[in-house]
């Protein structure tokens, strides 16, 4: 996985800071977000959201976490990424999605698709490992990137898809590759153009 060396490098990209390099002060934490985080209005929440929506407001309102762990089958190995009130909150109200809560999702869709027998047709690639860490057109950082994808089609069984979402920028798109028939598909909600970086990264 490519490391930024300066804060530089890590802007529009994403970084998996240690966990032992973290150190927050709960009880500012805490009055920060009582101060400026607005209530859910349930009224307007969509019915399916609505557990999660009570959940972040009774317990993530109080300075709490969600710590879920993320498979080494995403990530190449095994890691633990935090979805705090913001997170939850901004999600709901579809606002920006992070790439922590893309983590869960794809983690959920993983499980979803091995107790349904499909383990062997789909397998979910973090955006994390392919997230570009510079802003310029010539990103340092691309061979990296294409190295992460290809240690996951490099062993493919014929008829496995790989799902990989993409972030350049406050929007998601994703794309669906199919290593044996040599096919990229791409998805774009806004339906835009699809973007230079990531034709580069699938042709690399």
């Amino acid at each position: 996985m490519y490391e930024a060396s300066t804060v530089e490098d890590a802007i529009n990209g994403f970084v998996a800071w240690p966990k032992t390099l973290v150190e927050l002060d709960t009880k500012v934490q805490q009055g920060v977000q009582q101060q400026q985080q607005p209530l859910f209005d349930f009224n307007n929440i969509n019915m399916a959201m609505r557990p999660l929506a009570y959940y972040a407001h009774s317990s993530m309102r109080q300075g709490n976490q969600i710590e879920v762990p993320i498979p080494y089958t995403i990530m190449t190995f095994e890691m633990h990424v935090f979805l705090s009130f913001e997170d939850i909150y901004e999600f709901i109200n579809l606002q920006e999605i992070s790439a922590n809560c893309i983590l869960v999702y794809m983690r959920y869709l993983e499980e979803l698709c091995r107790i349904n027998g499909q383990a062997e047709k789909f397998a979910f690639v973090s955006p994390t490992l392919i997230s570009p860490v510079r802003t310029d057109t010539e990103d340092a950082g691309m061979r990296d990137r294409a190295d992460n994808l290809i240690s996951f089609l490099r062993d493919a069984p014929k008829g496995r898809l790989y799902l990989v979402p993409h972030n350049r920028g406050r929007h998601w798109v994703l794309g669906v590759i199919d290593p044996w028939e040599d096919l990229v598909l791409y998805f774009d909600p806004l339906r835009e153009k699809k973007r230079e970086d990531f034709t580069e990264l699938m042709n690399m």
